[in-house]
């Protein structure tokens, strides 16, 4: 928790009334961390604040020797995902769906949509973790909202996260 304390600090937002909130599957040994609380860290203003702010991702890759992914998703803009190792970003990619060419089928057969989506970062991404795109999306619905304001107990976050040679993922 005082490194996502740290991170608020550096990226210049108040710990008042922000959370970090976690979700995970535990059968794939995936977990899923973001910022969250106030209008700027919600919805399309939060998922587009999201992809532009990784240090969270690039510190707990740094002090976990695990690859962190960070990704974001504006349903109707764009969906981008990093991976970064070691502290720095060594690979993502970010799809604008204003300059997806969907082939006719696509636009016709939910089914062929689904199946252009999977080669889509998200799509990729949930490859990665050996999930469907809808169940890595379903992570984005937080299992748990931990204060950084001080207001709760003290949580290790070393405790709910997974072993370093599992994943972690950041919204």
């Amino acid at each position: 928790m005082a490194l996502a304390r740290q991170v608020l600090a550096l990226e210049g937002l108040p710990q008042q009334g922000i959370h970090l909130e976690l979700s995970a599957d535990l059968r794939r040994g995936v977990v899923r961390l973001a910022f969250g609380g106030p209008p700027a860290l919600s919805g399309e203003a939060g998922a587009r604040w999201h992809a532009t702010h990784h240090l969270l991702a690039s510190q707990l890759s740094l002090r976990n020797g695990a690859a962190v992914r960070a990704y974001a998703l504006v349903p109707d803009a764009f969906e981008k995902v990093v991976t970064y190792g070691d502290g720095r970003a060594v690979g993502g990619e970010t799809l604008q769906y204003a300059d997806v060419e969907l082939p006719e089928e696509a636009l016709e057969d939910d089914e062929a949509f689904a199946l252009l989506q999977r080669s889509w970062p998200l799509g990729h991404l949930a490859h990665v973790f050996d999930l469907t795109r809808e169940a890595l999306l379903a992570l984005g619905a937080p299992a748990m909202r931990l204060p950084l304001d001080g207001s709760a107990p003290e949580t290790r976050l070393d405790l709910l996260l997974p072993d370093p040679d599992d994943e972690l993922l950041l919204a």
